[in-house]
């Protein structure tokens, strides 16, 4: 009868640690507060850099920061914005500090203007896989998704 008692107290242990680890993981991820949707990255070999679109509603009743992301398929992620320089040339800057996301409101990244940049890809991006991408919110944390990759935005 003591073994089975002793087996039991180790079953709710187990079931206590679980809850506890599963919990810190709800709460490392931005919730449902924010809406991701339509992420997708552009495709292409492994020698040239790619690009992660997507949109974000905030719905959390503040204001968030997207300041940035990463993925392990990545050297680095970059958040940046298309811009036109003085001559008329079109080109790409970093965007310092994050882009903030109004409470209510929806920001877009698309070709053409923000936009996350993979440097360093460690692979090529072939249309028809995914890519693990991890967002990171000032206010919210972190959010994990598996963007589709694709030719062209769908």
């Amino acid at each position: 009868m003591f073994s089975n008692r002793f087996n039991w107290s180790y079953l709710v242990s187990a079931g206590i640690i679980l809850s506890a680890a599963l919990s810190n993981c709800t709460l490392s991820s931005a919730g449902q507060d924010l809406a991701v949707q339509d992420p997708w990255a552009r495709a292409g070999t492994a020698d040239t850099p790619g690009a992660v679109y997507l949109q974000v509603t905030n719905q959390t009743g503040e204001q968030e920061t997207l300041l940035g992301g990463s993925s392990p398929k990545c050297g680095a992620v970059e958040l940046h914005e298309t811009i036109v320089k003085e001559d008329g040339v079109m080109g790409m800057q970093p965007v310092a500090g994050g882009i903030d996301i109004p409470a209510g409101e929806q920001i877009t990244l698309q070709p053409g203007g923000y936009h996350f940049m993979c440097i360093g890809k460690t692979e090529t991006f072939e249309a028809g896989s995914t890519l693990p991408f991890e967002l990171l919110f000032q206010v919210s944390g972190s959010y994990e998704l598996d963007v589709p990759i694709q030719t062209t935005e769908q």
